[in-house]
């Protein structure tokens, strides 16, 4: 009796193995404990390329071309990128690691986004595709992602690439207004309806005055922390094409910062009416757009004559 028993534990232990073996029902999870990590794209180079298309779901794609030295957002009248947004993609790329397959049917495409919910990346290069993906949800451990490369039904489980960096609600347009060595300023011009001011480096101090007026001493610190909030001004993001000029009161600017260098450049930036957000409306003189530039950035420049001067 008990042989027989014995007997049929083995058949039923050869019809289990049977089953995971050919059906293999945990198919996915074992294939990830397996796969060893490594390069996702290998022999791909990022830096090879000079167009990056991103498409995400129905909307318009975005294509970023190589230019000069630089970055342009092409579909988008050629305006220049944000040159650290395009590097941390490429980097991302240039990075990514596999850590396994999650799946290999297309009908779990949905469940990773790796269909049109994700984001779908085209990198070229000298007029050839050098490599195609879809980035889809985060992981689980909320630092991989899920990846489909191109005509692969495989889904990987990627370390070192997230989709905020290719999916951006703010966009790929620069949103810089200033970028300079503070060393370089040879003097700051604010002009406002309330009263205008400006500096001048000297040779050991900055000196200040009203207009009209005599060049009194100012506050070395305060001139320093207007300059250092200068030198890395950066929008919060761009108004709506729709927005009209009278709207935005650049034709009267409430204030207009002048930033003149050592070697007889100089840089402007005009600052309008505040919209509903606290947000002014900002433009710079060699740029067709409208920014829009947080009242607490704007605070940290237009400061008051009186604040400036150094107590005798």
């Amino acid at each position: 009796m008990s042989r027989s028993f014995a007997g049929m534990g083995v058949v039923a232990l050869i019809l289990i193995l049977l089953v995971i073996v050919f059906a293999n029902p945990f198919k996915d999870s074992i294939r990830k404990s397996k796969t060893p990590e490594g390069a996702l794209w290998e022999g791909v180079v990022a830096d090879r390329a000079d167009q990056i298309q991103l498409e995400t779901g129905g909307a318009v794609p975005v294509m970023l071309s190589r230019e000069g030295g630089g970055w342009v957002v092409e579909s988008q009248g050629s305006f220049p990128a944000d040159t650290t947004a395009v590097s941390s993609m490429l980097r991302a790329v240039r990075n990514a690691v596999s850590t396994g397959i999650v799946s290999t049917n297309p009908e779990n495409r949905s469940k990773f986004q790796v269909d049109s919910l994700g984001v779908r990346v085209t990198l070229s290069g000298g007029g050839s595709k050098l490599l195609a993906f879809t980035l889809g949800k985060v992981g689980t451990d909320f630092t991989t992602s899920y990846v489909r490369p191109e005509e692969s039904n495989q889904v990987h489980v990627v370390r070192g690439i997230n989709r905020n960096l290719f999916s951006r609600p703010q966009g790929f347009r620069d949103r810089t207004l200033f970028r300079f060595d503070p060393a370089a300023v040879q003097s700051v011009n604010l002009f406002t309806p309330d009263g205008s001011w400006e500096v001048l480096r000297g040779d050991t101090a900055w000196a200040l005055s009203r207009p009209g007026g005599s060049p009194v001493a100012a506050k070395d610190t305060e001139i320093d922390a207007v300059l250092r909030s200068l030198s890395n001004l950066s929008a919060d993001g761009f108004a709506e094409a729709a927005v009209l000029e009278t709207q935005t009161g650049l034709e009267s600017p409430a204030y207009i910062v002048t930033v003149r260098f050592s070697g007889g450049d100089e840089s402007a930036i005009l600052v309008g009416k505040k919209n509903e957000k606290n947000q002014f409306y900002t433009a710079r003189l060699d740029r067709g757009v409208v920014y829009l530039l947080g009242e607490w950035r704007i605070n940290s420049v237009a400061r008051k004559y009186e604040d400036l001067v150094e107590a005798e």
